[in-house]
């Protein structure tokens, strides 16, 4: 069928996700777009897409606009058209080809309204600043979700952190993370629900040990590694909400008994949904008991209180099992 056709056949779209077709979206396509007044939601990955200006129209009154691995169709002389987007409020542009940086910041710039904001791009050292003294100027008052795709300096990462207001979800995976930026992120702890950094120049295990102390709200932790031993030491886990959690549990040289005592901490997680506690992709296998024990002599049984549970990996582990395990 032709897009354009089943577009104007279904003009009560709420939400429109185009993903891996062929082909070029041009503006016939866009002007059709355009007419759907209820749309609030465009999903775009993996299609190639002609920016046209029936494109930014269609965008103009979207609350979220994804474009995810999609490829812009241009000349060398494409630039984002000067126009505001009023009611966007989630963005995220994740690895758009011929997408230049300055021009992603400049339509980033035009969305005034974000609270969700994810930008995966090769963004240069002048744009990161620019981003900044947009947030210093307060040209996005309400953003409170981040996800940077690149690498960009703790200094830099903290002048962020301090631009934002209010802090929900934060994504730093390849982002520097050193005690002056968790110092900042310190006051974000009550409203802290999101908290992803994995692998390069992470957290430590005892800023992650105090985000499942301290953060009441969080729903959602992955980081590298916790050092089982310090656990137990530990205040209480205030992160009883939590659904989601990938961090690696590391054994070295603990007492028998700690292994037991981390099930009783996981034990009172009873929201979780999903458990990751493996090794990196990257690295070595974990020796038997260098991570968690799956054996029930260990303590795994403690986990029957996790209802909720659909999910639990333990990747680049040594695992031995009996038969009642």
């Amino acid at each position: 069928d032709d897009p354009v056709d089943i577009v104007d056949r279904n003009p009560s779209l709420v939400n429109l996700s185009i993903v891996r077709l062929k082909g070029y979206f041009h503006a016939p396509f866009w002007e059709a777009v355009s007419r759907l007044r209820h749309l609030t939601t465009l999903r775009l990955q993996y299609v190639n897409i002609v920016p046209t200006d029936a494109f930014w129209a269609a965008c103009r009154n979207l609350e979220q606009l994804h474009m995810i691995s999609t490829t812009f169709v241009v000349d060398n002389h494409f630039c984002v058209p000067e126009q505001s987007f009023p009611r966007m409020q989630s963005l995220s542009i994740s690895n758009v080809r011929f997408f230049k940086h300055m021009e992603e910041l400049k339509m980033i710039r035009q969305c005034q309204q974000l609270k969700d904001l994810v930008w995966r791009s090769r963004c240069s050292s002048q744009g990161v600043q620019e981003f900044i003294q947009g947030l210093v100027q307060g040209l996005w008052p309400n953003l409170e979700s981040f996800d940077p795709g690149f690498n960009i300096p703790d200094q830099s990462v903290n002048q962020i952190l301090c631009g934002m207001k209010r802090i929900t979800k934060l994504y730093l995976t390849r982002t520097k993370f050193g005690p002056i930026v968790f110092q900042t992120l310190r006051h974000h702890f009550n409203t802290l629900v999101v908290f992803d950094h994995r692998g390069g120049s992470g957290p430590t295990s005892e800023m992650l040990r105090e985000i499942m102390c301290s953060c009441p709200n969080l729903s959602e932790l992955r980081g590298d590694y916790i050092v089982a031993n310090e656990v137990v030491q530990d205040n209480p886990w205030v992160c009883s909400s939590l659904k989601f959690l990938q961090v690696c549990f590391r054994f070295e040289g603990s007492k028998p008994n700690i292994q037991q005592m981390i099930f009783v901490r996981l034990s009172g997680l009873t929201q979780l949904e999903e458990f990751q506690f493996g090794g990196w992709s990257a690295g070595p296998t974990l020796g038997f008991q260098e991570g968690l024990d799956l054996r029930l002599e260990s303590g795994m049984g403690l986990l029957t209180s996790l209802k909720n549970i659909k999910l639990l990996n333990f990747y680049a582990t040594t695992q031995i099992f009996g038969e009642d395990d």
